[in-house]
């Protein structure tokens, strides 16, 4: 698609504070999914998946109880377990759960092929799915709200049991509720760039060569003086287009949401 230079430099709002803002959060919360998407997902793409990464949360989850039951004086393993024993079960429960992930990552097709796509954030739960043939609820509502809900009535749960894994449940479901959040406001606002553009592409001509009224060309607008003579006009708007490739060197790859 052709680049409108004046769309990307004039009308878009860019607020930088906000985008970085949204990028860091998103950053943080789509890394606070993990200890609890190995549960709800399988399937997971060879380089969403890392092993690395599971591997840090299993040891800290091994070694958090010792260290808080040193920092409380304690250090006999009756205390130890008497008063950690879900968040064992959870431990070992998400051990065996990245295991079972990294064996289907294992025998996914190589993405060398072109069989798979890499970054691939896995099958979402039937039962999830069947609400959505049941018209219940859609795939950005059962990202948002249904898996995140799920792991947080089950930390809210254990929250009221007194258990200790409930907190770590907690925060990874309001977690996983941001970043997905945050995924589809990006991916939002990406569209509506796209659309946008493609509408000032269209009504360009007539609205700043012929002065189309804005209410008539779909609210594409000018904030400038233009030159009287249509001919100046018309070699000015030629100049507005550009191929998208030729300013690639200028994109930074980062999202940018409009205020």
């Amino acid at each position: 698609m052709k680049k409108n230079i004046y769309y990307s430099e004039v009308v878009i709002r860019k607020n930088l504070v906000k985008s970085n803002l949204l990028n860091w959060l998103f950053a943080l919360s789509s890394l606070l999914r993990v200890p609890v998407e190995v549960f709800l997902r399988k399937n997971f793409g060879e380089r969403y998946f890392s092993r690395l990464l599971v591997s840090l949360f299993a040891v800290a989850f091994l070694v958090v109880p010792y260290v808080l039951s040193r920092r409380f004086g304690q250090t006999d393993w009756d205390f130890l377990f008497e008063n950690f024993s879900t968040w064992y079960i959870y431990t070992f429960a998400f051990i065996f759960f990245s295991y079972k992930r990294y064996q289907e990552v294992k025998r996914n097709p190589s993405v060398f092929d072109f069989s798979r796509f890499s970054q691939y954030e896995g099958d979402i739960n039937k039962t999830f799915l069947s609400w959505q043939k049941e018209g219940r609820a859609n795939i950005r509502t059962i990202e948002i709200y249904y898996e995140s809900g799920a792991v947080f009535l089950a930390g809210l749960i254990l929250f009221i049991c007194k258990q200790p894994i409930a907190l770590v449940l907690l925060v990874c479901s309001v977690m996983y509720w941001l970043s997905y959040s945050i995924a589809y406001l990006i991916g939002d606002h990406f569209i509506m760039d796209k659309i946008d553009q493609m509408i000032m592409n269209e009504e360009m001509e007539e609205v700043f060569v012929n002065d189309k009224p804005s209410d008539s060309a779909r609210g594409v607008r000018f904030t400038m003086k233009k030159p009287d003579n249509p001919v100046f006009r018309q070699k000015l708007m030629d100049s507005f287009i550009i191929d998208d490739k030729d300013d690639d060197e200028d994109d930074d790859g980062g999202a940018v949401v409009a205020s």
